[in-house]
């Protein structure tokens, strides 16, 4: 069965070589010239390559056989293969598509279905102002049947049983990417992108023709006018971009989008930071408190952190509501911005979370009962230590918390100190009046205010 397989290889191996498929081979290149126009050289009667041109780009057509049937497997009739490549000096020589997988770093068009099957290596902003959407689907079709651009040239490998046309089917394939690759149609580097930011199907395609232009040309009025069109797109990703980039102009496509509960949570969030920089206290804190109110996950804690850094007081009882209230992630963010406030109305709730049974909670609440705590709150605090057990992290922010609290007393020097009253009311001792000694300690009737 071996020696039957090897021999018919041989025969058609010399088929390929010295008959028909020699004869099949002319018929092929003749064709392509009449149909494309290609200008072949002339070949002797048994080769299996030819060159050729086509306007400005050089032309190499191969056949050969595909891959013999190995021992064992069922014998078949080897498949034709035809190799052709197209180069000239219009095609990128600085931009590579392969197939998925074989290079790292590839640019990202933003094009899921392309970036998915095709690698491409490159200028991010020559890849992107060149493969519009027609050009990309055609690269991907090229690709997946073996073709692949590299060094300015192009190439495909077809392996085929259906004959006719296959060399005309593959050289005007290569040659109307090559006139795509290598146009100057449609403008200058950043006219392209414009182009492309304003009317690619991609939602994720426009994004990222926007973002080029407004990083790398910013100063430019493509840069501008893109931007200025993209406040009004229908991608909230790109309408963020847009807002980013437009300053003063983009303030109520913000507005619009931490309002938006359709708007993913992400874009929002980022939202939500960009208003809290741009907008004053008082026009920016009513929105952001309706976005702790009306959104969830990461937008409402980058609310949560934007109010607390601009200590907007109105927002003080509802960020409280969340500590007692929302996930563990949203109270804990919630938790540590009450420490901003410098509001002591916050303690009751700090405490409840103090004893709660969420470790980042609990750390959350210890840290910011060191900035808002009372002597009420130190009691609690050492329960934690004694009944809880916590890990080291925890301890020492309680440690750190009660020696914040005791310096906040009324008349706290370096040296004097302070105790809380135990459950039976015994044993409270207070800050020395100012007219005591150094070290003296002074003990409190039990009707004493506790944070006397």
């Amino acid at each position: 069965m071996v020696l039957r397989g090897l021999a018919a290889v041989l025969r058609r191996v010399a088929e390929l070589f010295y008959g028909s498929d020699a004869r099949w081979f002319r018929e092929e290149l003749a064709e392509s010239s009449r149909e494309l126009g290609v200008r072949f050289r002339p070949i002797g009667p048994f080769a299996k390559s030819a060159d050729g041109t086509w306007e400005d780009f050089s032309v190499r057509v191969e056949m050969g056989l595909a891959t013999p049937p190995r021992q064992g497997e069922a014998e078949a009739e080897p498949n034709l293969v035809v190799h052709a490549t197209v180069s000239g000096p219009g095609i990128p020589a600085g931009l590579t598509l392969v197939p998925k997988g074989e290079v790292a770093d590839e640019v990202l068009t933003g094009d899921s279905v392309f970036d998915e099957a095709v690698a491409v290596l490159g200028e991010t902003s020559v890849v992107l102002a060149l493969l519009t959407p027609e050009l990309r689907r055609r690269l991907v079709l090229l690709v997946s049947l073996g073709g692949r651009l590299e060094g300015g040239r192009l190439s495909s490998r077809t392996s085929t049983l259906v004959r006719r046309g296959v060399v005309r089917r593959a050289l005007q394939s290569l040659l109307a990417l090559a006139l795509d690759l290598a146009s100057s149609e449609g403008g200058g580097l950043c006219e392209r992108l414009l182009r492309n930011a304003r009317t690619d199907p991609q939602a994720g395609v426009r994004l990222a023709n926007l973002s080029v232009l407004q990083e790398r040309f910013a100063s430019t009025p493509e840069a501008r006018q893109a931007s200025a069109e993209g406040l009004q797109d229908a991608s909230p990703w790109v309408r963020l971009s847009a807002a980013r980039f437009a300053g003063d102009e983009g303030r109520e496509v913000l507005e619009a989008l931490v309002r938006d509960r359709h708007v993913p949570d992400d874009a929002a969030a980022e939202a939500v930071v960009l208003l809290a920089v741009r907008l004053p206290v008082d026009r920016a804190g009513p929105i952001l408190v309706e976005a702790l109110k009306s959104r969830t996950g990461d937008a409402r804690r980058q609310a949560i952190d934007a109010l607390a850094h601009l200590r907007y007081a109105p927002a003080l009882g509802p960020i409280v509501v969340l500590v007692e209230r929302a996930d563990a992630a949203t109270a804990s963010a919630a938790a540590a911005a009450l420490g901003s406030f410098g509001d002591a109305k916050a303690e009751p709730a700090l405490l409840e979370a103090v004893l709660g049974k969420e470790r980042d909670l609990r750390l959350a609440a210890v840290r910011a009962l060191a900035r808002v705590g009372t002597v009420r709150a130190v009691e609690p605090l050492l329960g934690v230590v004694e009944a809880a057990h916590p890990d080291a992290e925890t301890r020492e922010a309680v440690r750190e918390a009660v020696s914040a609290i005791q310096s906040r007393l009324l008349g706290a020097e370096a040296g004097q100190l302070s105790l809380a009253a135990s459950g039976d009311k015994t044993g409270w001792l207070s800050v020395p009046r100012a007219q005591r000694g150094s070290g003296e300690l002074s003990l409190a009737p039990e009707t004493r205010d506790r944070e006397s």
